[in-house]
C-alpha cells in the first residue's frame, strides 16, 4: 500500500524520533509491495535512507549512520 503524500513531504515541521520511526516503517511496508526495479521503489529507498540518517542523528548515534547497501539490498 503506497501513500505518496506520506512519502514526499515538503513541510519543514520538526520530526521527533517516534514520528521518524513510524514514517520509516510505513516506507518499508510500502517497499514490500513494489517491483524492485520501479521508479517508486528507488524513491522509497532514498526516503528510507534519509530516515535512517535522521534516526541516527535523533538517537545521537552518528556512528550508526546507514550504509546505502543496507537500504538498497
Amino acid at each position: 500500500m503506497l501513500i505518496p503524500e506520506m512519502v514526499s513531504s515538503t513541510d519543514t515541521i520538526a520530526m521527533n524520533r517516534t514520528e521518524n520511526l513510524i514514517a520509516l516503517q510505513m516506507i518499508l511496508n510500502s517497499m514490500s509491495t513494489l517491483n524492485p526495479k520501479s521508479l517508486t521503489m528507488r524513491k522509497l529507498r532514498r526516503a528510507a535512507y534519509l530516515h535512517g540518517i535522521v534516526e541516527a542523528v535523533l538517537n545521537e548515534q552518528v556512528s550508526s549512520l546507514p550504509q546505502t547497501t543496507e537500504i538498497f539490498s
